[in-house]
């Protein structure tokens, strides 16, 4: 490692995603069009510490030249320091998504659209990397891992993997489709550590049905219902597209978190990254909801996953500029 400042981020430094048969930096699917940088070639087994270092150093490389497409624009992580410095793990965050196992077709899913790959996959199996990673001592205790996917909660080995990561206390968050109860979720949510994350997009079975492709709407505020009553950490998501910004899909929504006492969760509005331009009726639409939800009492948020993949299209500014009028 440099010990000096140079241009890179947490990605390159520190994180590693996990795809079918591949390894990335990271799994953001930048400007809707590039992202996803390339480490090598992986179906399970060991891990290429040798590859993923020498990635790392190319990488490195092309940022200071200013000629890594991959990463091109990325304003939200890339920045100039010392990324030695209290670098101690090889790892500190883990992006799992190995499997496309899913029961849903959402029309904005990565898998779909900037980085589409054949579903019902589970190419190996994850637990025996996370006992090598940790046997090791190649990740961070305090580290993070995102289960991503496909549906984690469909996975057999999920609750082993869940529990051994958790017993290490490190910090989980799990992007479920809400539409399969999982007990291992439920009986983990009492632990500060875990997290988890659904994204609803509607507020009527028609439209839910439209961007999923299943009639699951109100099994899962049911399931979320669930997880909520625990006590644990639940976060909603809305991911604004032209097929749920209408007024009157949307201002229906914090009714339903009401009726579902989801209403204490935090509410994240976010926009879909399978373009790369969000259109100002799709920030106006997003800067009223956030007002009506705000006057309802609930905490809510401007973007997530889709602002950090499109980090030139201001949507933060935007949204509070429009929440003046």
């Amino acid at each position: 490692m440099i010990n000096q400042d140079y241009i890179s981020c947490p990605c390159i430094e520190n994180a590693l995603t996990f795809e079918c048969d591949s390894l990335y930096h990271c799994s953001l699917p930048l400007h809707g069009l590039y992202g996803w940088p390339y480490i090598c070639e992986y179906k399970g087994g060991d891990l290429p510490i040798d590859k993923i270092e020498k990635s790392r150093e190319h990488y490195r490389k092309l940022l200071k030249s200013n000629q890594c497409g991959n990463c091109e624009g990325c304003d939200y992580y890339l920045l100039k320091r010392n990324w030695s410095d209290h670098k101690k793990y090889f790892f500190n965050s883990l992006n799992i998504e190995h499997y496309t196992l899913c029961n849903l077709r959402c029309k904005y899913c990565c898998w779909l659209t900037t980085h589409k790959v054949n579903f019902g996959n589970i190419p190996y199996k994850f637990l025996p990397i996370l006992k090598q990673l940790m046997e090791n001592e190649w990740f961070d205790p305090d580290g993070f891992v995102f289960w991503g996917g496909g549906e984690p909660a469909l996975l057999d080995e999920f609750p082993d993997c869940l529990e051994y990561m958790l017993d290490y206390g490190v910090k989980h968050e799990v992007s479920t489709n809400g539409t399969v109860f999982s007990k291992a979720i439920y009986d983990n949510l009492f632990n500060n550590n875990l997290t988890v994350t659904t994204s609803i997009d509607a507020a009527t079975r028609d439209t839910f049905c439209a961007m999923k492709g299943k009639d699951l709407l109100f099994q899962v505020f049911e399931n979320l219902e669930k997880y909520a009553n625990t006590g644990g950490k639940v976060n909603i998501k809305y991911i604004m597209t032209q097929d749920n910004f209408h007024e009157n899909e949307w201002s229906l929504f914090p009714n339903l978190l009401k009726q579902y006492n989801l209403n204490t969760c935090d509410l994240y509005i976010d926009m879909s990254h399978e373009k790369p331009i969000v259109e100002d009726y799709i920030i106006e639409n997003m800067s009223n909801f956030c007002k009506l939800c705000e006057a309802e009492g609930i905490k809510t948020h401007v973007g997530l996953h889709g602002n950090h993949s499109l980090p030139r299209q201001n949507i933060l500014q935007r949204v509070a500029f429009a929440k003046k009028y």
